[in-house]
C-alpha cells in the first residue's frame, strides 16, 4: 500500500494548487475549496493509516480520477506479487516428490500447483526473445497450439521451455525461480544440464545458462528424484 501513498502525495501539489487559486468572475460552479476538502478526506486518512488508500465509499463520485488511479495500481502490485520464501519451499518439496514419479512427474506437478498455487507456478511456459527488445518473453499456449496446428514449427525454433517457473502473480514475464527435472541413467547418477547441439541457434551453450536469462531471484536448479535440489 506504500506504493498507492506515494502516488497520492506526488497528486498533492498539483491538487493543493487549485485551492489557492483565485475565482475570477462569472464562475458558477463548485469552489475550489470544494475539491480541496474533498482531496484532504481522500488522503488524509492514507498518509496516516495505509489501509485508507482504498477510497472510502462516496469519494469515487467526488474524486473519480482518484478511483481509477487505486485501481490501477492495485493492479501493478497484484502483477508483482511474489512467492514468499516459505512458500518457495513448499513448491520445492511438491517438486522434489513428484520427480520421484519419473515419467508422470510434470503431470503430477501440475495437478499439484493447480491446487497450490495457480498464479505463480506454470509447468513447461514457453519463451522466445523478442527481436526488438533483445528480452525473453512468455508465448500464450494457445499460441502454441496454433502454430503446430497450422504446421509453423519453425516458428519455434530456439525457444527456451523449462520444467517448471515460479513468477510474479498472473506475469510469466516476471520470472522468481527456474527448475528442469533431470533423471539421469543410472538413478543414482548425478544431473546435469543438457548442451544445446551444433547447428543449434543456442550451440555450444547449456540450458542453465540460457534459463539464467529470463530472470529470477537464483540460478536455476535441477531437481532430481534422489537428491533433491541440485
Amino acid at each position: 500500500m506504500g506504493a498507492l501513498c506515494l502516488a497520492l502525495l506526488v497528486l498533492l501539489p498539483g491538487c493543493a494548487s487549485v485551492a489557492t487559486h483565485r475565482v475570477g468572475p462569472g464562475f458558477s460552479g463548485p469552489t475550489p475549496q470544494r475539491y480541496a476538502n474533498s482531496l484532504d478526506s481522500a488522503t488524509n486518512g492514507c498518509l496516516r493509516n495505509p489501509a485508507a488508500c482504498y477510497a472510502p465509499p462516496g469519494e469515487e463520485a467526488i474524486l473519480p480520477w482518484l478511483g481509477r488511479a487505486l485501481n490501477a495500481l492495485r493492479t501493478a502490485a497484484a502483477t508483482l506479487r511474489l512467492l514468499e520464501g516459505a512458500q518457495v519451499q513448499h513448491v520445492e518439496q511438491v517438486l522434489f516428490l513428484c520427480a520421484k514419479d519419473a515419467a508422470r512427474a510434470l503431470e503430477c506437478v501440475r495437478k499439484q500447483m493447480e491446487a497450490l498455487f495457480p498464479e505463480h507456478v506454470r509447468d513447461e511456459p514457453l519463451y522466445q526473445k523478442d527481436s526488438a527488445t533483445g528480452l525473453w518473453r512468455w508465448v500464450d499456449p494457445r499460441q502454441v497450439a496454433q502454430w503446430l496446428s497450422d504446421g509453423l514449427f519453425h516458428l519455434l525454433r530456439g525457444s527456451l521451455v523449462p520444467d517448471v517457473v515460479i513468477h510474479a502473480a498472473g506475469n510469466p514475464n516476471k520470472v522468481q525461480r527456474i527448475y528442469d527435472l533431470k533423471f539421469p541413467c543410472p538413478a543414482e547418477k548425478f544431473g546435469s544440464w543438457s548442451s544445446y547441439h551444433w547447428g543449434h541457434p543456442h550451440h555450444p551453450r547449456d540450458q542453465r545458462q540460457l534459463y539464467a536469462e529470463l530472470g529470477g531471484e537464483e540460478q536455476p536448479v535441477i531437481i532430481h528424484p534422489i537428491y533433491g535440489i541440485q
